[in-house]
């Protein structure tokens, strides 16, 4: 089993998979987290990811606690992995590479790529539209979605 960054669509569905249980997609998700976990321990997230989150939970008027929470709690489930140089790099080549093609995928999803490109980890996403834009460009990014068996 790879090591593996989240996107924002994994962590939601993450979030969203035990109220919804008894859907195939939230089954599927629960079991492929709680699979990872038991071999590889906590998943990890970019900084983007992370404002990603956080951004959608401060807007969140009706619940003006949970960003609170998330950074409280949020270290004892993920590990955090920063943008760097190397990172912003590679980002810049994917951005340039896609929008050349007209296949661009906005600056979050091109460094969320980038870091799991660097890191060698496998991007776990719900996004099946962005991310396999970057593997048609010809970087080797990784795919999984815990939505499926």
């Amino acid at each position: 089993m790879p090591k593996i960054l989240l996107d924002s669509t994994a962590y939601i569905d993450l979030e969203k998979a035990l109220k919804h249980r008894r859907d195939a997609w939230a089954s599927n998700t629960i079991t492929n987290s709680l699979a990872y976990r038991n071999e590889l321990g906590n998943p990890f997230l970019s900084i983007v990811t992370v404002v990603e989150i956080l951004h959608g939970l401060h807007k969140d008027i009706a619940n003006p606690g949970k960003a609170q929470r998330f950074k409280q709690t949020a270290p004892a489930y993920f590990q955090f992995l920063d943008a760097t140089t190397e990172i912003g790099y590679l980002a810049s080549e994917i951005i340039a590479k896609l929008e050349i093609g007209g296949q661009s995928i906005g600056f979050p999803d091109s460094l969320i790529a980038a870091t799991a490109i660097h890191h060698g980890l496998t991007l776990v996403t719900a996004n099946t539209r962005h991310f396999p834009r970057v593997i048609a460009a010809g970087f080797p990014l990784t795919l999984e979605n815990w939505r499926q068996a």
